[in-house]
């Protein structure tokens, strides 16, 4: 008996924790099943305060692409699709009002798989209210995505900054 219910206590915990873990608002690019998950908002669903890439072309959209490649290709990252978040290119900054509304940002971050050029490469940068709170290493096509979670506890403002991590911009599709 004694083992019984410490099993249906301890099955209780595990169940409590799920519920609390599904109720932290998160923001970013997940992989194609977390749509479906209770409690996560999408950047891409949310309506950005600025964005603009360096892409000057009268020919293209200057903006960041939502729910696609900067290139127009479904977002990949290694070997994962993503059928939400957002895809730029250098110089880019993309800015957005949270008004502490928001835990966290939790991402993967990379050079899109299906860029044309292996020539890639992209330093990320996420500042809240204006204080860097991220920035990544050189990421290159090969380079594996990465997965990032940031706080975002009570911050006002997010933006998103992608860089062409100094050598140009050619292939630098990021995602």
């Amino acid at each position: 008996i004694i083992n019984t219910m410490l099993k249906k206590i301890i099955f209780s915990i595990i169940s409590f924790l799920a519920v609390i873990f599904l109720l932290v608002f998160t923001l970013g690019l997940e992989p194609e099943n977390a749509e479906s998950n209770p409690g996560v908002v999408f950047l891409s669903d949310i309506p950005w305060r600025s964005a603009y890439t360096g892409w000057i072309n009268a020919a293209y959209d200057p903006l960041p692409k939502l729910n696609s490649a900067f290139h127009g290709a479904p977002l990949a990252l290694g070997g994962e699709l993503y059928s939400k978040g957002i895809g730029t290119y250098p110089l880019s900054e993309i800015e957005y009002t949270l008004d502490g509304n928001y835990d966290a940002l939790e991402a993967y971050i990379g050079i899109d798989k299906n860029a044309t050029s292996n020539d890639g490469s992209v330093i990320f940068y996420i500042f809240a209210d204006d204080k860097l709170v991220y920035n990544s290493d050189v990421m290159r096509k090969n380079s594996p995505s990465h997965h990032i979670k940031i706080s975002l506890y009570n911050a006002s403002n997010l933006r998103l900054v992608v860089t062409d991590a100094g050598d140009g911009s050619q292939g630098d599709f990021a995602d």
